[in-house]
């Protein structure tokens, strides 16, 4: 990964220079760089995009556009990551905004998250469908702090069992 990285040109991009040897993870290689990683799926089958969503918003309220992730660690448990926008145009480190505890929260079980200010603060925050257990659904809305992170989901609407 490290060679073919320095053959497209490391010095030329946002990720910068490798800060780690590379290893192996859940489903191929990762390696580490001043700028963030790279992680490479041997088969189509073994990714991890089916495990995380990418969002784009304004979360620290900056004035920058910003990037949330959801990650499913598996067990039930998920987090949320933002990577705040820098004046650069490149994106700071990740910071772990809010985190499920194991067996709270299932990233399946989520519909499609979105991005907007629902509360005015001049943040975004998100929003998303959650299919409980119980045959209902619910939207819940993490609202965004001005370090980035979310404060834990708050229930903004729920549909009966069994009609949603």
């Amino acid at each position: 990964m490290r060679q073919k990285w320095f053959e497209l040109g490391a010095e030329r991009s946002c990720l910068g220079y490798p800060q780690s040897d590379e290893d192996d993870v859940a489903g191929g290689p990762r390696e580490d760089f001043s700028g963030g990683y790279i992680r490479h799926s041997r088969r189509p089958t073994d990714g991890t995009a089916h495990l995380r969503t990418e969002l784009a918003g304004d979360f620290n309220g900056d004035g920058r556009a910003d990037l949330a992730t959801v990650y499913d660690y598996g067990g039930q448990t998920s987090a949320l990551f933002t990577l705040a926008g820098k004046p650069d145009g490149g994106s700071a480190e990740d910071v772990r905004g809010w985190e499920a505890q194991e067996g709270q929260w299932y990233a399946g079980s989520l519909g499609r998250p979105v991005s907007g200010d629902t509360d005015r603060d001049g943040r975004d925050d998100l929003a998303v469908v959650y299919n409980h257990a119980a045959g209902s659904s619910m939207a819940h809305t993490f609202r965004s702090r001005a370090d980035g992170g979310f404060d834990s989901p708050l229930k903004s609407w729920q549909a009966p069992a069994g009609t949603w």
